[in-house]
């Protein structure tokens, strides 16, 4: 699984990179809240949980 996006955080907006075994947040000027997730066999329900609360 690979990730990357700018979310809104608690001090402001952060660009967030993920691969496996290594996670790289920085802040960001950039706004907005977009998060491209890419791998396989992933389950949504569990993914829209995780950034929902549901």
């Amino acid at each position: 699984m690979r990730a990357k996006g700018i979310l809104r955080g608690t001090n402001g907006y952060m660009n967030l990179q993920y691969l496996p075994g290594h996670l790289k947040i920085i802040n960001c000027d950039a706004r907005g809240n977009m998060l491209c997730i890419i791998g396989r066999d992933l389950n949504r329900q569990e993914l829209v949980g995780l950034f929902c609360g549901e």
